[in-house]
């Protein structure tokens, strides 16, 4: 059993997402993410300033949805942090991500986890 989303952004076991979340974190900041809220730690989720960004890794990692609105702006967070990346296996979770997110947005659907 694992984490599915619609339009192919994400399907695997819920491990891998954790753990893609975690290595686009330290990407994105420097941070560990077990250092937020939500995730074991006391930084609030709320100090990530990009809104796509926050809602990237303050979303459920098993149910919800993510708006086709917000879609984009995740897409474009994960898309400043893709230069920083240099484990092939993590460019390509997330241009899927991206490409999932952009296809959402195209269409005007929601992206849902389950």
């Amino acid at each position: 059993m694992g984490l599915d989303t619609s339009h192919n952004a994400w399907h695997g076991p819920y491990s891998s997402f954790n753990t893609f979340r975690r290595n686009l974190m330290l990407a994105y900041n420097g941070n560990n993410l077990n250092d937020y809220n939500g995730y074991g730690g006391n930084i609030p989720l709320e100090t990530i300033e990009h809104k796509g960004l926050f809602e990237f890794f303050n979303h459920s990692d098993c149910d919800g949805d993510i708006t086709p609105e917000m879609c984009k702006h995740v897409a474009d967070g994960l898309s400043e942090i893709l230069p920083k990346l240099t484990d092939l296996y993590m460019i390509d979770r997330t241009k899927g991500f991206i490409s999932g997110c952009l296809d959402a947005h195209s269409k005007g659907e929601i992206l849902e986890f389950s």
